[in-house]
């Protein structure tokens, strides 16, 4: 009977070392995985910083210029301008014009795409009109609008 027992005992001790291993081995994968996802997470952050960093020093600007600078039905100016050290290949946003003093908007959310190829320090602008008609029945001036860019999206020459 003690062989028999010896035996048990010896086999339940083989078992609890296979399974502490095991253990062991399941925490330390969980821990790698725990890991990776924890560095991917913070690479993925740290490389979204730095593109929003880098598209905001792409600045765009839209205004009414009272009709001086731009012909008839294209009421509207924007200008890009790329103050980064790379080359913008096009830049893609969207204006919302009010009134000034009124939440509700004269456009429907108006997407406009510059593919002017910019090299650094370089700008372009033009005219454009919004995507409503109330632009044109009702006579604006500049005094009576804002215009903000709500949306943008930069594509540099490199990506």
């Amino acid at each position: 009977m003690s062989s028999a027992n010896e035996r048990a005992e010896a086999i339940l001790i083989v078992i609890k070392r296979i399974l502490k291993w095991i253990v062991i081995a399941v925490a330390g994968l969980a821990g790698a995985v725990f890991l990776f996802v924890q560095y991917s997470d913070w690479s993925f952050e740290r490389d979204e910083k730095k593109r929003f960093e880098k598209e905001a020093k792409v600045v765009v600007n839209a205004i009414y210029p009272d009709g001086k600078d731009c012909q008839e039905g294209y009421p509207y100016l924007y200008t890009v301008v790329n103050n980064t050290k790379e080359t913008v290949r096009r830049v893609t946003f969207q204006v919302e014009i009010k009134k000034k003093g009124f939440s509700s908007t004269l456009n429907t959310r108006t997407e406009l795409t510059e593919d002017k190829i910019l090299k650094p320090n370089e700008g372009y602008g033009r005219c454009f009109r919004a995507t409503s008609n109330e632009d044109y029945v009702k006579p604006v001036k500049e005094k009576d609008v804002e215009i903000h860019i709500v949306a943008k999206s930069v594509e540099f020459e490199n990506e």
